[in-house]
């Protein structure tokens, strides 16, 4: 099959193909890893059975390095893009959460206000009749 892949870069190429599929890439791909280190592979074989896996066999290095560079850039600022849109949605679903719990928990409303009203005015009648 040719030279051995570095561990490593068939790693990040795992990553890359993963993120295509699953929103929590690296999580997924680490518990695949640490299941087969469990089972007695070392980190190296479980990166190597995992590529298999992904891949068919283990891949030839790519001709195009520039190519491969390009496509990683592209996958890390897509997973980052997502990234920002998971944190914006948070915000958005905070604020909301901010508003509705101060609507619901705010001061007295108006029926609420007017009802003291007229006790204080009673108790002012009371007071200055007695």
């Amino acid at each position: 099959m040719g030279e051995e892949r570095d561990p490593k870069r068939m790693y990040e190429e795992l990553l890359s193909y993963y993120r295509r599929y699953y929103l929590q890439p690296r999580r997924f791909l680490d518990r695949e890893i640490a299941k087969r280190v469990s089972a007695g592979m070392s980190w190296e074989e479980a990166v190597a059975s995992l590529y298999r896996e992904a891949f068919g066999v283990e891949r030839e290095a790519p001709r195009e390095e520039a190519g491969t560079g390009l496509d990683a850039a592209l996958e890390s600022l897509k997973g980052a893009e997502s990234r920002q849109q998971g944190l914006l949605l948070a915000l958005a679903l905070a604020f909301t959460l901010a508003f509705l719990a101060a609507a619901v928990s705010g001061g007295p409303s108006a029926r609420e206000q007017g009802t003291e009203a007229s006790h204080e005015t009673r108790c002012r009648t009371r007071w200055a009749a007695g």
